[in-house]
């Protein structure tokens, strides 16, 4: 599920295997889907909670106890010290510095609903749900508490089971990419073009 030159996690069933150079252990918890890197320790992300790793052992993040937040979808980092984490109720974004935690949450209802996937690039959020793609500006929403977005709907039953939880990409030149159980969803900005025409009725 991850590895580096330090550490290897391995997912079992909803046991972790740990490998180190020296050595290997397992971890009883549950089933783990992301683990990354933040600062001198590791992110583990749950459908039930977002916990840290470090020398060993696994620890609750101030401000995201289990028994707070939980039902996450979605999450993505934004560098070395930052990441972003989506459930059914907030977005948070989440900063290590000096060895301590910061987290700030937003409510969903100011963006939207049912939203299951959030990808950032460069000074953009991305959201995605069954029935519309959302941009926000990422920087007024960090550094001002400010909610800018662009939202492109969905056509009704052109995603019928909707895009799956965390499946959204973003490639280098900016086109998105989701991931349905009905197959790839690819989004283009720049090739969208808004109908504000109003149908003809007889």
């Amino acid at each position: 599920i991850y590895t580096d030159d330090k550490i290897t996690f391995l997912a079992i069933d909803d046991d972790l295997r740990v490998f180190t150079k020296d050595s290997s252990y397992i971890i009883e918890t549950r089933k783990t889907f992301k683990i990354f890197p933040l600062g001198d320790r590791y992110i583990l992300t749950k459908l039930a909670a977002i916990l840290q790793f470090k020398d060993n052992k696994i620890a609750i993040i101030a401000g995201l106890n289990p028994s707070d937040h939980d039902i996450f979808a979605s999450i993505d980092t934004i560098n070395e010290n930052e990441f972003v984490a989506l459930n059914d109720k907030f977005i948070f974004h989440v900063s290590l510095y000096n060895g301590m935690f910061k987290v700030k949450k937003y409510s969903i209802d100011r963006f939207g609903n049912d939203y299951k996937a959030l990808k950032v690039h460069k000074n953009d959020l991305w959201l995605a749900s069954k029935k519309e793609i959302s941009k926000v500006n990422f920087t007024s929403l960090v550094e001002k508490d400010s909610v800018s977005i662009k939202k492109y709907k969905i056509g009704d039953n052109f995603i019928p089971n909707g895009i799956l939880d965390n499946g959204l990409k973003i490639t280098d030149d900016g086109t998105l990419l989701a991931s349905t159980l009905n197959g790839l969803f690819v989004f283009d900005e720049k090739q969208y073009v808004e109908n504000n025409k109003a149908p003809e009725l007889d």
